[in-house]
């Protein structure tokens, strides 16, 4: 995992010194890595930089401005880690803007830092190193003569930002507060240090509202932390966080959904077997992640969530002797179960496919250890019913399930059999499920997964990759006949 530190935000503790009714604060960041590149012969050079963050007008006493700047550390906005707070040197130069080009103290600094960085190159005291950058910044500003609406400035302070062994956070975020004070102004300036995650490639992620503002995904990074990403509206993405220790299996499979109007909840299951819930309220801290269950299941197991009826909220999932369970919550109540609603005919961990048949049906398909495609199905509060076989031996066991509704009254089902056949099933009603039957050639491998979705309101659209690597479209219009898949690639 790496780090990355940016200045957050800026508060006017007090305006001292201006004619002006507000301050016009701005600053120069140098971030300094003494661990840098390698000349023959030579110490490492370090690797520097000067960002500017800034002008912030109409700064009054009280106020707090927030810094959508990049962050000054890592380099070439590339998130970097810190083993030894040694091998960094920050400055922070604020300087109060008059009339002059913010730019042009920005290169006053750089120039500065670079002579001083090379005049201390062979000594192998980071002290040292450091309070002469200080000095050299500080000089170089202050004997600049002033220029009237050139290099007119005022020059409120320079310090260090100095890490200590506690900033190297091993998760999360950290806030630490630096204050800048002299004749020209008193200021405090919070950074805020943010550990970044490491993910593994092509790590599943769970993605749900979490209010009609918040989107919000979920997923497991190298370390087995769960991560939590978000955006805001239009903005931007926030980057993955942990909000959990390493506890789960390098991407293990999240399942994420809505518990209630406020509540966004997510299922996995640990490394030692356990399902754990965590979950959110409105645009509140992540709660958890906690224990639900004993450690009846494979690590990181797929789990499906859907809505039972508008209370229930209905998890399944398949034990590590093959048994399907379930388990519920209630409201905001507590979780009950999963109890075991088979026998143990499936595959441990493999996954599930969930959705609403009815308003009163909630329906899963999953695929046994012997290849039958299997159903089973709750109405309304009553118990589950099932799991029956509705195919032939036609699939590879635990094969990955698509369902959709085609219509507001057909729910329909997506998967490729063991010769690579893409099939279709579907019910409709509350009816006997149809098929499954075969709409392609032999062109997709067996375990290939098919994602599905309504094109619009008469267009329910399917993709896949198929064995060359095309990724391919079928589509269905209303109650008609399944068209393609054809390579749109």
């Amino acid at each position: 995992m790496s780090l990355t530190i940016r200045l957050h935000s800026v508060k006017c503790i007090e305006e001292i010194n201006e004619a002006s009714a507000s301050e016009e604060p701005y600053a120069l960041v140098t971030s300094v890595s003494l661990q840098g590149r390698i000349l023959p012969n030579l110490p490492p050079f370090p690797n520097f930089r000067v960002l500017r963050y800034g002008v912030w007008e109409d700064f009054d006493a009280g106020e707090v401005k927030v810094n959508s700047g990049p962050p000054f550390w890592g380099f070439e906005s590339t998130p970097r880690d810190i083993t030894n707070v040694d091998d960094v040197i920050f400055v922070v130069t604020l300087m109060e803007n008059d009339n002059a080009d913010p730019d042009s103290y920005r290169q006053l600094v750089l120039g500065a830092a670079g002579a001083s960085l090379v005049s201390t190159l062979g000594t192998p005291s980071r002290a040292i190193r450091a309070t002469r950058l200080l000095d050299d910044i500080r000089r170089q500003i202050d004997s600049v003569p002033s220029l009237p609406f050139a290099l007119d400035d005022d020059h409120i302070g320079t310090v260090e930002f100095r890490l200590d062994t506690s900033d190297l956070i091993p998760f999360g975020i950290k806030d630490k507060v630096l204050t800048i004070k002299s004749d020209e102004g008193h200021y405090e300036l919070t950074f805020r240090i943010r550990r970044l995650s490491l993910l593994p490639p092509g790590a599943p992620i769970a993605i749900a509202k979490q209010t009609g503002d918040i989107l919000t995904a979920t997923l497991v990074d190298r370390n087995g932390a769960l991560n939590v990403a978000f955006v805001i509206g239009t903005g931007e993405w926030e980057p993955p966080l942990p909000i959990s220790g390493f506890m789960f299996p390098t991407g293990a499979a999240v399942a994420m959904t809505k518990q209630t109007d406020d509540i966004l909840s997510a299922l996995l299951v640990d490394q030692e077997g356990f399902l754990n819930v965590a979950f959110v309220v409105g645009t509140g801290q992540w709660q958890g992640p906690v224990r639900i269950s004993g450690s009846a299941f494979s690590p990181g197991a797929s789990v499906a969530m859907a809505k039972q009826t508008n209370d229930i909220l209905s998890a399944l999932l398949v034990d590590r002797e093959g048994f399907l369970n379930v388990a519920f919550v209630i409201g905001s109540g507590r979780w009950q179960g999963p109890i075991r609603i088979s026998g143990p005919v499936f595959p441990p961990g493999v996954p599930v496919a969930m959705a609403k048949q009815t308003d009163d049906i909630l329906s899963a398909l999953l695929v046994d250890q012997e290849g039958f495609l299997n159903v089973a199905f709750v109405i309304g509060t009553e118990q589950w019913q099932g799991p029956v076989r509705i195919s032939g031996p036609a699939f590879p066991p635990g094969a990955p399930i698509a369902m959709a509704k085609q219509t507001n009254g057909i729910l329909t089902a997506l998967l490729v059999d063991r010769e690579g056949f893409l099939n279709v099933a579907f019910v409709i009603g509350s009816g006997r499920w149809q098929g499954p039957v075969r709409i392609s050639d032999p062109v997709f491998q067996p375990l290939a997964h098919v994602a599905m979705a309504k094109q619009t309101n008469d267009i329910l659209s399917a993709l896949l990759v198929d064995r060359e690597g095309f990724l391919n479209v079928a589509f269905v219009i209303g109650t008609g006949q399944w068209q393609g898949p054809v390579r749109i690639t």
